[in-house]
């Protein structure tokens, strides 16, 4: 199974969980290997929690365009074809906004004098290394670079056979959509409060046009759910864990400890959280 933890908000526990639900499948599941994959490129912390005592990386890089005076015969071409406004030809000259380019090539492709040969640029990498009975990769954007779906791809591309469990970006942009497509089942962690409500129903729109099947976790639950459960019916989506605002747990996290060692009836509810995402996955069930 590919399962993609995410939330509509930063903050909610998603990394919190991904890495306890990891932990509590690779003491728990046989004979089945368990990989974590943090997608959370711009601020990776799933490491923090389960420290492996080595670690392999991989650059990540992607191919861009670099302009070639002397070739260039100042035709427009490359500006014409450019979707998302990376050039700029003005008169003997093209200006190259690299924050702008999604590397597609299409205009070294079109330029007839192949004045804009593509070059490969650092963005990121990937690291590796196995703890614990899982096998964690996670990404490490560049500062400074706008775009992390490269990373992201980068880290999804090493995912393996057996249980995957995806640690998404907050929110419902491109690195969510990157992290999320194509997944088996994706859990949306939020909590009981308006700001939470509000995002949770951008995420559900988000997955029900990635034709995702999903879940809620309410996370951080103390009085009254804000909302939550009424807009999970109107998605009909299930919720299949609610875990306690507890300050113990709040500690807890901000020392990077795992739930289900820290307070042992977590056991019981990682172990309900994951018979309800196995009941989903065998009946194929779907977001309206």
């Amino acid at each position: 199974m590919n399962l993609c933890i995410v939330s509509g908000k930063g903050g909610t526990g998603k990394t919190t969980l991904s890495v306890s639900l990891a932990a509590w499948l690779a003491e728990n599941l046989d004979d089945k290997q368990v990989m974590l994959l943090d997608c959370d490129v711009e601020e990776p912390n799933a490491h923090l929690y389960l420290t492996p005592p080595q670690v392999t990386q991989d650059p990540v890089s992607v191919l861009v365009p670099r302009w070639q005076k002397e070739l260039c015969t100042h035709c427009g071409r490359c500006g014409k074809v450019c979707q998302f406004g990376a050039f700029a030809v003005l008169g003997d000259r093209i200006e190259i906004f690299s924050d702008h380019c999604h590397n597609c090539g299409v205009c070294s492709y079109v330029c007839p004098h192949q004045a804009l040969p593509e070059h490969h640029h650092a963005v990121g990498r990937t690291l590796r290394g196995q703890v614990d009975g899982v096998d964690l990769i996670w990404g490490d954007l560049n500062v400074g670079e706008p775009r992390s779906t490269p990373v992201i791809e980068a880290v999804r591309r090493q995912a393996g056979a057996g249980t995957v469990i995806i640690d998404g970006p907050p929110g419902t942009s491109c690195g969510m959509v990157a992290a999320a497509s194509g997944v088996d089942l994706a859990l949306v962690v939020t909590e009981p409060t308006l700001f939470g409500r509000h995002d949770l129903e951008l995420a559900l729109d988000a997955l029900r046009a990635l034709e995702v099947p999903c879940a809620v976790v309410i996370n951080k639950s103390l009085f009254g759910d804000a909302g939550v459960r009424s807009c999970c019916d109107r998605h009909n989506v299930p919720v299949l864990l609610e875990i306690p605002f507890r300050r113990d747990l709040a500690a807890c996290s901000a020392q990077q400890g795992i739930l289900h060692r820290f307070a042992p009836e977590f056991n019981a509810l990682l172990a309900q959280l994951w018979n309800g995402l196995q009941q989903m996955a065998r009946q194929g069930k779907v977001t309206a």
